[in-house]
């Protein structure tokens, strides 16, 4: 696991299905807040690399992996929440029927994917037979959720 960037999820700035822009070896000004986009039905989502938490192990989700399916992300605030365990817990259970429709679903919250793992084992696993069977992605820097129009940087706070 060499030089693996593992403690946040930044989006790629490519948008799925097409090429990433080239970066500038010209340093810029850094930004302060990225914009904000509404994903919309229509548009291709943003691309993202981000560390999670799946079935026991720690993994890399890219969104781009995952072209031509159908993919729901549920954002959520934040794991060991009396609200997210049972949004979480019922998700858990509808898993296999998204399956059936060929739905990919994971989750994400801007806790830790060690975080994810605790929560897994110690909570969720009394509430869903076998623990979370989709990823659980960590946005722990919110840039994921900033880039999908759910979590503003200034001020931390979600709004969806």
């Amino acid at each position: 696991m060499a030089n693996q960037d593992i403690g946040c999820a930044r989006p790629t700035g490519s948008v799925v299905g097409e090429e990433a822009p080239v970066e500038s070896s010209t340093p810029t000004t850094p930004k302060k807040e990225m914009p904000v986009s509404r994903i919309m039905v229509g548009r291709k989502a943003p691309d993202f690399v981000a560390p999670a938490y799946h079935k026991g192990a720690f993994t890399q989700i890219k969104l781009s992996d995952l072209l031509g399916k159908w993919v729901v992300l549920c954002f959520y605030p934040g794991d060991f929440t009396f609200v997210c365990t049972t949004e979480i817990a019922a998700t858990s259970a509808k898993y296999s029927e998204f399956q059936a429709l060929g739905v990919e679903f994971m989750s994400v919250s801007v806790d830790s994917q060690f975080v994810h793992k605790i929560w897994d084992e110690n909570e969720l696993s009394k509430m869903v037979d076998g623990g979370v069977p989709f990823p659980m992605i960590s946005d722990a820097a919110g840039h994921l959720g900033a880039a999908y129009g759910v979590y503003a940087l200034a001020t931390g706070t979600i709004s969806i």
